[in-house]
C-alpha cells in the first residue's frame, strides 16, 4: 500500500513537471475513481445518463487537470483519491448547471430504484419500494417533502435551496436530517417486513 501511495506521489510530482508518460500512467491509476465519482454523482440527480455521458465528463475532468495543471493545486498528495473524487463531483455539478445538462430528462423516481438489469419477479418488489418511500415522502410535513426532494431527486445543496426557498440554511439542514432519519425508519420498517 505505500508503495503504491509513493508511486502516485512520484507520477503527481512528474506530471507536475509536464511528464507525459507519468500523465499516461497517472490517467491508468485515477481512472476507474474518476468514473465511479461521476456515476454516483449522477445516479443521486436522477438525471437519465448513458456510459457514453460518464466517458466524455471523464475526458473533460481529465483535460482539465492537466491543461490547468491543477495536480498542482494538491497541498497532500498522499490523499490524491479525495481529492479526485471531491473534483469529479465538483465538476459534475458544473456539468448539471450547465445548458447540456438541462435538456436532459429527469428519470421518474420509480426507474431511479431500478436496475437496468431487473427481472420481472423483480418488478413488484420494485413496485412496493417506490410506492412505501413515495408514501413516506407523503409523510413529511411540506416543508421537509421539499427539501429532500430537492436535495436527493434534483441534486441541488444545502445553501441553494435555502436561497431557492429564502429560508436559513440552519433550518434546511434540520429539516433535510429530519426528513432524511423518517425516510429512513419508514423503509427499514418496509424492509423487516419483506
Amino acid at each position: 500500500m505505500e508503495k503504491d501511495r509513493e508511486y502516485i506521489i512520484d507520477l503527481i510530482e512528474r506530471c507536475v513537471r509536464g511528464d507525459i508518460e507519468a500523465w499516461d500512467r497517472l490517467i491508468s491509476s485515477i481512472s476507474p475513481f474518476i468514473s465511479y465519482a461521476i456515476e454516483k454523482k449522477l445516479q443521486r440527480t436522477g438525471i437519465a445518463y448513458q456510459k457514453a455521458d460518464i466517458e466524455n465528463l471523464k475526458q473533460d475532468i481529465l483535460l482539465s487537470i492537466w491543461k490547468d495543471n491543477k495536480l498542482k493545486t494538491i497541498k497532500d498528495k498522499k490523499k490524491i483519491i479525495p481529492w479526485i473524487y471531491t473534483f469529479a463531483g465538483n465538476s459534475v455539478s458544473d456539468y448539471l448547471r450547465g445548458p447540456e445538462a438541462k435538456s436532459k430528462k429527469f428519470l421518474p423516481l420509480g426507474n431511479a430504484l431500478k436496475s437496468p438489469e431487473s427481472l420481472p419477479d423483480d418488478a413488484l418488489s420494485n413496485r412496493e419500494i417506490q410506492e412505501t418511500f413515495e408514501r413516506a415522502l407523503r409523510a413529511l410535513n411540506p416543508k421537509e417533502n421539499i427539501i429532500i426532494k430537492l436535495l436527493l431527486l434534483y441534486g441541488k445543496k444545502h445553501r441553494e435551496i435555502a436561497g431557492m426557498l429564502d429560508i436559513p440554511i440552519g433550518t434546511v439542514l434540520v429539516s433535510a436530517q429530519r426528513a432524511r432519519l423518517k425516510l429512513r425508519r419508514e423503509m427499514k420498517k418496509f424492509l423487516k417486513n419483506m
